[in-house]
């Protein structure tokens, strides 16, 4: 069962990937560099509707970016509970105060631990502010969350266009 459900995550993941990807061709010729880092925050979260029903997911935290330093994040999700699929938006913010925005997918999958979940996440940047105005690109966030205790962790990876110079 666990196999099939992370088969159907990454199949998922790449066709968001390669459909992004062919969205916006002229894009393409701008310089991609690699983005990764970490981050760590509390998700407390709300049940809607009647079961299994949606959660409702409002988290904030910091981390470390390339291209960012240290940073803030905030977010807010929408997580159908039976499939355990979810969308919503993110704000980096980074100590200069640069902003970078994304929408985000993704799927998650019980662990043996009950209440503990690994979450997969692609994040399409979608702009910014500052030196990150008009920011491209995306990439995938891995990252456990407990919900017994609202804490998550994890890391990321990916592509954006070079900080200032996308037009």
């Amino acid at each position: 069962m666990k196999t099939n459900i992370r088969i159907s995550i990454y199949l998922s993941l790449a066709a968001i990937l390669w459909t992004a990807a062919l969205a916006d061709p002229a894009g393409a010729a701008e310089k991609l560099v690699p983005f990764s880092g970490s981050l760590q925050a509390h998700e407390p979260f709300v049940f809607e509707g009647p079961p299994p029903g949606t959660l409702v997911v409002s988290g904030s935290g910091d981390g470390i970016a390339t291209h960012l330093g240290r940073f803030t994040l905030t977010w807010a999700f929408r997580v159908n509970v039976a499939d355990g699929t979810g969308a919503g938006t993110v704000t980096f913010i980074a100590a200069n105060g640069d902003q970078l925005f994304t929408t985000s997918v993704g799927s998650s999958e019980p662990l043996d631990t009950p209440g503990v979940f690994r979450i997969v996440e692609i994040q399409t940047i979608l702009g910014g502010a500052g030196r990150l105005a008009n920011a491209k690109g995306s990439f995938v966030v891995e990252r456990l969350t407990d919900l017994n205790t609202g804490f998550t962790s994890g890391s990321f990876h990916g592509t954006m266009t070079s900080p200032g110079s996308a037009k």
